[in-house]
């Protein structure tokens, strides 16, 4: 026997009913419409097509040579640095752990 709680005339035994379900598959049917009409503006209506794809190929061009005169001025008026700077502390105090036990100590230089 499924006992059925009813709060306000709703039944709560479960939750996927008819609303819920067109709710969630609306947004879904929507893009697949979307796409169906898309595809066939594209397909019956060649030059809306080729339109679109000039006007995506001219945004990357024009974005690829920003992006290069971008990076030009920045790197131009950057310094010449030093690689290789030893690591040091903010505060110049360096970090020695206390070593607990009577084990061996094992120097290791990273600095190679």
């Amino acid at each position: 026997m499924i006992f059925k709680t009813v709060n306000n005339g709703r039944n709560h035994d479960s939750f996927i009913t008819n609303k819920n379900i067109y709710k969630k598959m609306k947004k879904i049917v929507k893009a697949i419409g979307f796409g169906i009409v898309l595809g066939a503006v594209a397909f019956f209506i060649p030059f809306v097509f080729k339109f679109i794809l000039a006007i995506m190929l001219i945004g990357l061009m024009f974005r690829i040579f920003i992006g290069r005169r971008h990076h030009y001025f920045h790197n131009r008026f950057n310094g010449f640095e030093n690689h290789y700077n030893p690591i040091v502390p903010i505060d110049n105090q360096w970090y020695r752990p206390t070593v607990e036990g009577n084990g061996t100590v094992n120097n290791i230089n990273v600095n190679y």
